[in-house]
This record gives C-alpha cells, sequence and structure tokens, in this order.
C-alpha cells in the first residue's frame, strides 16, 4: 500500500507499506474531471466547498477541508464560492494532478 501525504502545497511525504497491491499511477485529467463531476451531488453544474471537501476526503486528503479551501480559491474565476463543472474546472483538476492524487476504480 502507498501512502501519499501532502503537508502543504509544495511539501509532500511518500512512504510505502508493504502489501498486496502496488501504488496507483497518477490520475490523469480525463480521470480527474470525471471523478469530481460525480460529487455534484445536486447536479447544478457547480461544486461547493462541501462537495470539494468530500471529493478531497475521497482522494485520501489528510485535511480535506484545506485541499477544497486551496482548490475552490484557485479555481472559482468568477468568486461566486463555488466551482463551475464547464467552465472552471480545469484549474481544480490541474491543482489536484499538482498534488499527484490518484483515482481509486
Amino acid at each position: 500500500m502507498a501512502v501519499h501525504i501532502h503537508l502543504l502545497d509544495n511539501v509532500a511525504i511518500n512512504f510505502h507499506i508493504t502489501g498486496k497491491n502496488p501504488p496507483l499511477p497518477p490520475a490523469t485529467e480525463a480521470e480527474l474531471r470525471q471523478f469530481f463531476t460525480q460529487f455534484d451531488v445536486n447536479k447544478d453544474k457547480q461544486l461547493c466547498k462541501e462537495e470539494l471537501k468530500r471529493a478531497f476526503n475521497s482522494l485520501g486528503a489528510v485535511i480535506p477541508g484545506y485541499r477544497a479551501r486551496r482548490g475552490l480559491g484557485l479555481a472559482d474565476a468568477d468568486g461566486d464560492g463555488k466551482v463551475d463543472v464547464i467552465n472552471e474546472l480545469d484549474h481544480l483538476v490541474r491543482y489536484a494532478l499538482r498534488l499527484g492524487y490518484s483515482v481509486k476504480n
């Protein structure tokens, strides 16, 4: 089992625990787009902070609330407090890719 802990945006700790499963490869942009979109529970084509927190928790973030706030701050171009799935999701996806998150199938 691989454990990847992000302490700050540019600092991470990686360590491996011996187990049956090899570490997951980093997710692709398409995988992360689909992943984040599934957390739009009310289907309004926008991700609020709580939906983002659930998404980052599912990705394995140690502090998902921080990741949600940071991702929202980077992706929310119009300042409405939500990430528009159509127009703003790319910024959130790039943030998650930069942090090396993997999507579990």
